[in-house]
């Protein structure tokens, strides 16, 4: 519906809307109709060109905002995974470990991972 109220702006036939969303007809016209009901978009006297509403161009703008937000989440998920991915796991036990023979002295064993979600931006809830 996004690309549909954006081939709108400037004001648009049925079938450059139906161009834009690649929908056939019957579908473009279902959610022409739609998009009429909900006040997003409008049409001239004639019926012919559809035009963006002022509350279609706000949609567009939360919509823009919207997007954003979600491409932002995706990439901190992509760097998260990242981060995880790239933390070796403890080395296993050696076979002179498991025989019982220590070697403490010569293995680190990571410090716990422990995250505070009141102290990260990104996992704080949202401030009042």
């Amino acid at each position: 519906m996004a690309s549909m109220l954006t081939a709108a702006v400037n004001g648009s036939k049925k079938t450059r809307l139906m161009y834009a969303v690649g929908l056939n007809t019957r579908v473009t016209e279902r959610y022409i109709g739609q998009l009429l009901q909900s006040g997003l978009l409008s049409c001239n006297n004639l019926g012919k060109t559809y035009f963006l509403t002022q509350k279609g161009a706000e949609f567009l703008n939360l919509f823009s905002e919207y997007e954003a937000a979600l491409k932002n989440v995706f990439e901190r998920r992509l760097i998260l995974s990242d981060f995880i991915d790239s933390c070796e796991a403890p080395p296993s036990p050696s076979s002179s470990e498991a025989q019982g023979v220590s070697m403490a002295s010569s293995t680190v064993q990571p410090a716990p991972l422990s995250l505070s979600i009141g102290t990260h931006p990104m996992l704080a809830g949202p401030s009042h």
